[in-house]
């Protein structure tokens, strides 16, 4: 039996904010996601995602990050990892390809 909330579905949660080094702020709309969870209800429980952005200017990047949940903490609840890596289309099938090269996949 799950002793915890369920993430709210993408549609419903804050867009994503976005800060830049220079200090810029942008914004997007999460367009879709997959999940796959990762642990146990012992230790951590951890929700991997990788979500397709699209940002105010048009442009698109897919933003890969995580949920956790510490289940020492008695107050069970979901938690958004602080850093997500972001990276273009392009940028995504130039590590894949050079994935591939090495035998890594």
């Amino acid at each position: 039996m799950k002793t915890y909330k369920k993430i709210k579905p993408f549609k419903e949660r804050s867009k994503p904010k976005f800060k830049h080094p220079d200090g810029e702020i942008i914004y997007g709309t999460i367009l879709d996601e997959i999940e796959i969870e990762h642990g146990d209800l012992k230790g951590k429980l951890y929700k991997y995602l990788v979500q397709k952005i699209l940002y105010e200017d048009g442009k698109e990047e897919f933003r890969f990050c995580y949920y956790y949940i510490n289940f020492s903490n008695p107050k069970r609840h979901w938690i958004f990892g602080q850093f997500a890596l972001t990276l273009s289309k392009e940028q995504y099938l130039e590590f894949h390809k050079r994935m591939q090269e090495k035998g890594w996949i």
